[in-house]
């Protein structure tokens, strides 16, 4: 289960944030576990679900939906929301860094050449 705290969406949250719908979210960023650091994936290997469990409040759990082979990275889509994804993801941040070649939006990386000056001994 990814644990957190459940508040309402608001600008620059955490970077620990799970969105469960309906302007919430569940961030992990000071209360959370382990699930915070799974990383994100446009070909992701699991997917979150989120359900209204038996107390009547929303929860969020990460489950695989292929083959994970030993070594692989456990990845899922960070917001279900295509909007939401998009506009905090992408935008906010120039791109996407996952790797995969399915890539929605690869983030342009700009690599200097290093001169003798930019090197201190």
């Amino acid at each position: 289960e990814y644990i957190g705290e459940v508040k309402k969406r608001e600008e620059n949250m955490s970077n620990y944030c799970v969105d469960i719908g309906e302007g919430y979210v569940i961030d992990a960023e000071k209360k959370g576990n382990a699930m915070r650091f799974i990383q994100h994936s446009c070909d992701p290997n699991c997917e979150l679900i989120v359900r209204v469990h038996q107390d009547m409040r929303k929860r969020a759990w990460i489950r695989a939906s292929k083959p994970i082979a030993v070594g692989e990275w456990i990845t899922y889509k960070y917001h279900s929301n295509p909007a939401v994804w998009l506009q905090q993801f992408f935008f906010n941040n120039q791109g996407c860094v996952c790797g995969s070649k399915r890539c929605l939006k690869p983030r342009e990386i700009v690599i200097q050449d290093a001169t003798a000056a930019d090197i201190d001994d």
